[in-house]
């Protein structure tokens, strides 16, 4: 939907900014009414630029909404960011930005009222644009994020900068939403999440189905949970849905604040025990380690236990550093099953788990060559169909864009087998993706088109 505001906008360094004690004297401020839906404005792709950190502020100088962007001072090597001024249709606010270069003033200008939003005409139809790989519309993506299964719909969240080609630590992060009802084709739906006000970045976590209504938020609410700030202090957030469009943040936020909570929460529902267990990244004397939690309704938390890795500055084995995963995987053509804890990259534990102690049968185990970049904080999705693992991973190559910039990887099922060695995870593409075949076999010499699924057999020889 296209309509809506309008911002007619005076710059002005003075004395509304002096109004209100919210708001610093020496900010570079801008009042404006919200008449049209959109602010756009040029983004600079240089990394070195200085981002402008922006509060959007009431009448009274309270923070509604935080934000930092790369404002390009001109539009050579620019693209153009939106940002949605929907939300305060019909009101004056005032954008203080309380960060940023010495021509801050002139930078802050370049902030356009405008009914449509800023984004190129051929969207996903770019030349460069990954084919079987989810990427943003605009700006930077790392994290999935928040990742379910339900109504028969995949449910996407990742980590978001729409107003960065780089990464945006010191700017704005949030988390994007996509949807798909075959996890080959998506339909994005804007920043489902955005940080409280006076607050940046929204960091990983994860998302569950309450299948059972422990968190009384609604019987099969998508709850989206994740560490961040509120003006209550910092810990667990929660944001939940019912409808898989609107995402409400509950109003208890922070739920807990557990000493060394950790980040990059994830959870899921436990079996045996019926309460949900979380694990998080955390540092334990020096070690990286993964902290295990329990709640019996997603909003009363206690720990469990800490599983010690590598040393926090070992630098190359980075055993359970960041993004932790917990699983529990079938074991193939057999019955049972085993627990399975990996961190951002490559390496993982195998073992046993009782919702309280994960008890490993055979740790830093590699998955994928210790080389291999482009695989990191893999998530999968909690609800997958048919009781499969069917996980994400951040695909880390640098995006040519000129808008967007990075991507996620192929959907992979993932299992244990039983080697001489021991279980060993398995990791296969995801069945869905055979709906991009199209026609029959065809021999390489004859082929023509672009986009290819090779079958190659090797024979290795002496020589």
């Amino acid at each position: 939907m296209r309509a809506l505001f309008a911002i007619a906008g005076l710059l002005a360094l003075t004395d509304a900014c002096r109004a209100s004690a919210e708001v610093p004297t020496d900010a570079v401020c801008r009042t404006i009414r919200v008449d049209k839906c959109y602010l756009t404005f040029p983004v600079d792709r240089d990394p070195r630029t200085e981002k402008c950190l922006i509060d959007i502020c009431d009448e009274d100088g309270v923070v509604l909404h935080s934000l930092g962007a790369p404002i390009a001072a001109d539009d050579r090597g620019a693209w153009t960011a939106t940002v949605d001024m929907r939300e305060w249709r019909g009101r004056t606010v005032l954008l203080s930005l309380v960060k940023g270069p010495r021509d801050a003033k002139t930078r802050l200008s370049r902030l356009e009222p405008s009914d449509v939003r800023g984004d190129p005409p051929d969207l996903y139809g770019e030349p460069d644009r990954l084919q079987f790989h989810f990427s943003p519309p605009v700006g930077y993506m790392n994290d999935p994020n928040g990742l379910v299964f339900l109504d028969g719909e995949w449910r996407l969240m990742y980590q978001h900068a729409p107003y960065s080609f780089d990464n945006p630590w010191d700017g704005s992060q949030y988390w994007g939403y996509a949807t798909s009802r075959d996890l080959v084709h998506w339909t994005c739906h804007g920043d489902a999440l955005k940080p409280y006000p006076g607050f940046r970045n929204l960091i990983s976590g994860s998302g569950v189905v309450d299948a059972g209504n422990t968190a009384g938020f609604g019987t099969n609410a998508h709850v989206a949970c994740v560490c961040g700030g509120t003006s209550r202090g910092q810990g667990l957030l929660l944001w939940y849905s019912t409808d898989g469009r609107r995402y409400v943040p509950y109003e208890g936020n922070p739920v807990c604040r557990l000493q060394g909570l950790g980040a990059d929460p994830k959870v899921q529902w436990h079996r045996s025990t019926r309460r949900w267990v979380m694990v998080t990244h955390g540092v334990k004397d020096g070690c990286s380690c993964v902290l295990f939690h329990s709640s019996p309704d997603l909003r009363n938390w206690k720990r469990e236990s800490v599983y010690v890795g590598d040393p926090v500055s070992k630098g190359q084995g980075r055993f359970l550093h960041e993004c932790p995963g917990l699983e529990e995987l079938r074991i193939e053509g057999e019955r049972g099953t085993a627990w399975v804890v990996w961190c951002a990259g490559p390496l993982y534990a195998v073992g046993d788990f009782d919702g309280h102690v994960f008890r490993p049968f055979e740790e830093r185990l590699m998955s994928l060559a210790s080389r291999e970049p482009a695989y990191y904080a893999a998530q999968s999705f909690q609800n997958a169909p048919d009781g499969r693992c069917v996980a994400l991973p951040w695909y880390r190559v640098p995006g040519k864009g000129p808008h967007f910039n990075q991507a996620l990887g192929l959907p992979q099922a993932i299992t244990l087998r039983r080697t001489a060695e021991g279980l060993r995870m398995v990791r296969r593409p995801a069945r869905e993706l055979e709906a991009l075949r199209d026609g029959g076999e065809t021999a390489f010499a004859d082929f023509e088109g672009e986009l290819v699924e090779a079958h190659v057999v090797v024979e290795p020889t002496e020589e």
